[in-house]
């Protein structure tokens, strides 16, 4: 969830106008169109073309999306002119994403075996009954793993997923804010990389998975 003044911040160290700061201040959640969640949350999205904004859904109750000056969208969706939206969304989802939270301390059941050379994140982890790590695997913050799973040696969980977005004027890196969860009986082969999740979905392995090594 996104707070207001980590989003007037942002948007200030983006140079952004102070209305515009102030029209976007009010969302609590970033959405990619067509991807915009059921919700009734405050949601900012963006589009660049008139013709993607005629495909905007009016049944959203609260939308605001960056846009061109010279696109119109359709009412009730509440526009934001910005003259490159794309860089101005995924500035603001990288500064949103790369700022610390606070984590619990990891729980690993006395049952998981892990190697002495794999390496565990102290916050933020959860391994379930009966789960074995394999010698030099790193789990990092935000990696749910269930019970009866097997993770081959090497393997690398929950790094910062490599997005990197070319927008109008600008080249911009996007930081990850979701974890990983690994349902339960997954086999996970040597040297699998499984990065975490973006917009607060979690990347998912499904029940009884097998992955072969070398897997990205």
């Amino acid at each position: 969830m996104i707070i207001e003044e980590q989003l007037r911040s942002l948007g200030a160290s983006l140079g952004l106008d102070s209305d515009i700061i102030e029209q976007i201040s009010t969302c609590r959640q970033f959405a990619m169109y067509p991807i915009l969640p059921a919700s009734d949350v405050a949601t900012l999205s963006f589009v660049t073309s008139q013709e993607i904004a005629n495909t905007l859904p009016t049944g959203h109750s609260d939308l605001w999306v960056l846009a061109p000056s010279h696109v119109d969208v359709p009412y009730p969706i509440r526009k934001v002119a910005v003259a490159d939206p794309s860089k101005v969304f995924w500035s603001l989802v990288h500064g949103h994403n790369s700022v610390s939270v606070q984590l619990s301390p990891s729980v690993i059941d006395s049952t998981a075996a892990i190697h002495p050379t794999a390496q565990v994140a102290e916050q933020g982890v959860e391994i379930a009954a009966n789960v074995s790590i394999g010698p030099g695997t790193v789990i990092r913050p935000g990696v749910r793993i269930e019970k009866n799973c097997t993770v081959g040696g090497s393997c690398q969980l929950g790094n910062d997923g490599f997005m990197v977005k070319d927008t109008f004027s600008a080249r911009v890196r996007i930081s990850h804010d979701a974890g990983v969860k690994i349902a339960s009986g997954v086999i996970l082969g040597a040297g699998v990389i499984v990065d975490a999740g973006l917009f607060g979905m979690d990347t998912e392995i499904a029940q009884n998975t097998a992955v072969d090594s070398g897997v990205h």
